[in-house]
């Protein structure tokens, strides 16, 4: 047998004593998985050359729905979530291929689960949180492009034309807007101040 192959009989066997998991192989037998109905998902890989005789079991991350981060994409990890010196408790673990399955998902339980849990329990709140000021801020882009009638959300002409200006209005977030205000003459500007000053 191919070590892919070795590697999907072993885990087969593994998933079956591990409470909740339903074994997933692509149909290419390439990726081998466990997963759980919260979206957990455990990875396995057997490394005969490099680790012999031993797996490697890893985890996924909750992806967004909605939200998209600068530097993951829509995948929430750890080091979104962890602060100062805070440890990551859920790092891949390694276990010997040559103990039984049952002794396999055991070791699985007692040292990579725990952590692992609850690190995706806290980055899917993460991912829920961002999903939602994503919906938000997206709710206020199209207030604000009914309100000034310019769906690039640019000032309206009826202000800009009359004073021979030009601005925008961004959206940060769903509680942050910033306004810009180019070219403004100073009567316009003083007017423009002295309504803020109003506020």
């Amino acid at each position: 047998m191919t070590e892919t192959q070795i590697r999907n009989e072993l885990v087969a066997k593994v998933v079956a004593h591990l409470p909740g998991a339903t074994l997933n192989i692509d149909p290419d037998g390439y990726a081998c998985r466990a997963d759980y109905a919260d979206g957990r998902q455990l990875w396995f890989r057997l490394d005969v050359y490099k680790r012999p005789n031993r797996l490697e079991v890893s985890g996924n991350w909750p992806q967004c729905r909605i939200a998209k981060d600068s530097h993951n994409g829509p995948m929430v990890t750890p080091r979104d979530i962890l602060r100062g010196n805070e440890v990551d408790p859920s790092g891949s673990i390694t276990v010997s291929a040559e103990r039984t399955p049952e002794q396999i998902a055991k070791d699985i339980t007692r040292r990579f689960l725990p952590g692992y849990t609850e690190m995706y329990v806290r980055c899917a709140l993460r991912r829920n949180e961002r999903d939602a000021e994503a919906v938000a801020k997206a709710d206020l882009e199209k207030y604000l492009i009914e309100l000034v009638g310019d769906e690039r959300l640019n000032l309206p002409k009826s202000f800009t034309e009359t004073r021979s200006c030009y601005g925008s209005v961004v959206v940060n977030s769903s509680n942050s807007i910033q306004i810009d205000l180019r070219g403004l003459d100073s009567k316009t500007a003083v007017e423009v101040l002295n309504f803020l000053k109003t506020l």
